[in-house]
């Protein structure tokens, strides 16, 4: 039996990578993935990427992982070799010692020296990346830059999730609509689902509306996630939490906010806008609110929310539109999370 095994960072996981394993498997019955990051948080973050990518090559038992903490900082040349003689022998022992292996399979020229060491074959996919010209490198320098190398998974994770919310005429959906408008790449918008079902429904909903509605806008993000490491949400499944208590019984609106608990954690909001009611009410024949008390306790309420869940959120007070919007791009460009490092904190935040 022909027994690859690979080795590597995969920070992030990258259509590089992808490519390396996939086309190692055409060749090979079977692989072993060596996941070793410097963090075992950044090991299972990608483990859980690639069995997301590769489930069907581990139901038919074709791949399996391995993650090792490998912290040492070591020199290395033009090609990614360790200068370190000793460091590759030490590796080689490491990996010998995971099972009978036939061939190093690598997209970096250092595989060749590794597999000498481990006396098996070397199997170099694509070492000069001239087909997928990245590095995990190049994309942690500049993410923005360099999204479209990265794998669904990878993206679903990195990608700066922001959610623009408040209550009723605040200006959400405008400010979104013209944000995406703008032509900002590295910004992908969802609208507010909740607002096109409750037009399609005459604002009659039912648990089970309310249940599409956090999944459909869950769903949304995702999708923009392929698209732009930036994605901006008008509204998230915390707000529509907020609103069952407007258009459902007190028994569904609990009901509802227990099962919908689980689909405001998989949002995986980074960073919320809140919009103040300090901007007058209009009606656009949808709207409920139309007391200004009653948006202020809406308001309000979002804030206690927002200090009950610890989350990340900046207010917009300013009275004209110009000026919100004007402040909520000055603050979005202040919190791409994507060019520096998430933490294992926000891992388990996010799973």
């Amino acid at each position: 039996m022909k027994h690859g095994v690979t080795i590597g960072k995969f920070w992030p996981f990258h259509l590089g990578h992808d490519l390396m394993i996939k086309a190692a498997m055409t060749a090979l019955d079977r692989m072993t993935v060596v996941i070793s990051s410097d963090a075992e948080w950044k090991n299972d973050v990608i483990e859980h990427q690639m069995i997301c990518r590769y489930d069907t090559l581990i139901e038919f038992h074709m791949i399996n992982f391995v993650k090792i903490v490998d912290d040492a900082v070591i020199e290395k040349d033009a090609d990614g070799t360790a200068l370190d003689d000793s460091y590759i022998e030490e590796w080689a022992d490491k990996i010998k010692a995971l099972g009978n292996f036939t061939h190093m399979v690598t997209s970096d020229k250092y595989g060749k020296y590794l597999a000498e060491k481990m006396d098996i074959d070397w199997l170099p996919i694509d070492p000069d990346r001239e087909c997928i010209p990245i590095s995990g490198t190049d994309i942690r320098e500049a993410p923005d830059w360099n999204w479209m190398y990265l794998t669904d998974e990878a993206k679903h994770y990195w990608a700066t999730r922001i959610a623009v919310v408040g209550p009723e005429s605040v200006g959400k959906s405008t400010m979104v609509k013209a944000i995406g408008l703008e032509g900002n790449e590295n910004v992908a918008t969802c609208p507010e689902w909740g607002r096109t079902i409750s037009e399609a429904k005459g604002n009659f909903l039912t648990i089970e509306d309310f249940k599409h509605i956090s999944l459909v806008q869950n769903m949304m993000m995702d999708q923009a996630a392929q698209i732009a490491p930036i994605v901006l949400s008008d509204t998230d499944p915390m707000i529509t939490s907020l609103y069952a208590d407007t258009y459902l019984s007190n028994e569904d609106a609990t009901k509802f906010k227990k099962w919908n608990d689980e689909q405001i954690k998989m949002a995986g909001i980074h960073y919320y806008l809140v919009l103040a009611p300090t901007v007058p009410w209009v009606n656009d024949g949808w709207r409920v609110m139309p007391d200004q008390e009653e948006r202020q306790k809406f308001f309000d309420d979002i804030c206690s929310k927002l200090d009950e869940m610890n989350a990340d959120y900046d207010i917009i007070n300013a009275t004209t539109w110009e000026a919100r919007h004007e402040q909520a791009m000055k603050l979005i460009d202040s919190h791409n999370r994507v060019f520096g490092e998430p933490t294992a904190k926000e891992f388990s935040n996010d799973t």
